[in-house]
C-alpha cells in the first residue's frame, strides 16, 4: 500500500543521501532529502489523479446511453403534429422500458433520399448505436424507383457503411391497402450489399382506418404514429435487449 511505498522511498532516499554525504554539508543534504521528497510526493499524486481520471472516463463511457437516430421525412418529423407525438419519442417512450436510451429525431420535413445521403455526413460524425431510415412516406413525397432514386440510395447507405461498417442499419417500409412505399424486391439486392435489414410496416388506409390519417391523407395523425412506432418498437428492442444488464 501507500506505507510501503513510503518505506521503498524512504530506502531510494537514504541511499542517494550516502551517495553525496562526502560532497555536502549535512544541512544541505537534509534539504536535499527533503526536496526529493517533495518531488516524489507530486509525481505519486500525479499517477493517482491520472488513474482516477482514466477509470472515470470509462466509467462514463461505459454508462452513455444506447442511442438510435432516426433519419427520415415528413413522418419522422412529424408534420402537422407536435414532436413528441412523432414515431421517435414514442419509441423512445417504450425502449426506455427496456434500457436508458436515447433516440434522435433527425426528420425534416419534405426530406427525400437524395436530401439524406447529402446531410448524412455530419450525423455520422456523432456516436451513435442503431440507425433507421424511413423516407417515402406519403403520395406527396412518393418518389418512383428510378435509377437516380436508386442512386441515391447506394449512396446513403455507402456512406454509412464507410463510416460505420457494423452498424445495425433498419429501413422502413410501410404498406396500406393501396399502396406500397418501397418494394423490398427492387431495393432487396442493395439492403444486402450494405448490410441493412428491411422492418415491414402495416397501417390500414384511409378508407379502412380514417382515424390513422390527418384530414389531408399523406400524414399520420397520433393514433397513426402510436402504431408506426409500435411496430417499430418490435424491430427495435431485440437491439436493447442484447445489451449487457
Amino acid at each position: 500500500g501507500v506505507n510501503r511505498k513510503m518505506h521503498h522511498l524512504d530506502i531510494i532516499s537514504n541511499q542517494l543521501t550516502n551517495t553525496f554525504a562526502d560532497s555536502f554539508s549535512v544541512g544541505k543534504i537534509v534539504l536535499c532529502k527533503k526536496l526529493f521528497f517533495f518531488l516524489l510526493l507530486l509525481i505519486q499524486v500525479a499517477c493517482v489523479e491520472h488513474t482516477s481520471e482514466s477509470k472515470s472516463n470509462e466509467e462514463a463511457i461505459s454508462e452513455r446511453p444506447w442511442k438510435l437516430i432516426c433519419l427520415g421525412g415528413d413522418w419522422t418529423i412529424g408534420t402537422g403534429l407536435v414532436p413528441e407525438h412523432a414515431y421517435p419519442a414514442l419509441l423512445a417512450e417504450k425502449l426506455s422500458t427496456l434500457q436508458p436510451v436515447k433516440v434522435v429525431n433527425a426528420g425534416i420535413k419534405g426530406e427525400l433520399v437524395s436530401g439524406a445521403a447529402d446531410r448524412v455526413d455530419w450525423i455520422l460524425q456523432q456516436r451513435l448505436d442503431a440507425l433507421l431510415i424511413h423516407y417515402g412516406s406519403n403520395s406527396a413525397t412518393q418518389e418512383p424507383l428510378s435509377a437516380t432514386v436508386l442512386a441515391d440510395w447506394e449512396r446513403l447507405l455507402n456512406k454509412v457503411r464507410q463510416a460505420y461498417p457494423a452498424l445495425p442499419v433498419l429501413v422502413v417500409s410501410v404498406s396500406t391497402s393501396n399502396r406500397d412505399e418501397v418494394s423490398p424486391r427492387v431495393l432487396d439486392l442493395l439492403l444486402k450489399q450494405f448490410d441493412a435489414r428491411w422492418v415491414a410496416i402495416n397501417i390500414p388506409n384511409q378508407q379502412t382506418g380514417p382515424q390513422y390519417w390527418q384530414s389531408n391523407g399523406d400524414f399520420l395523425s397520433e393514433a397513426g404514429q402510436e402504431v408506426l412506432a409500435q411496430q417499430l418498437f418490435s424491430a427495435v428492442a431485440p437491439l436493447v435487449k442484447a445489451l449487457p444488464q
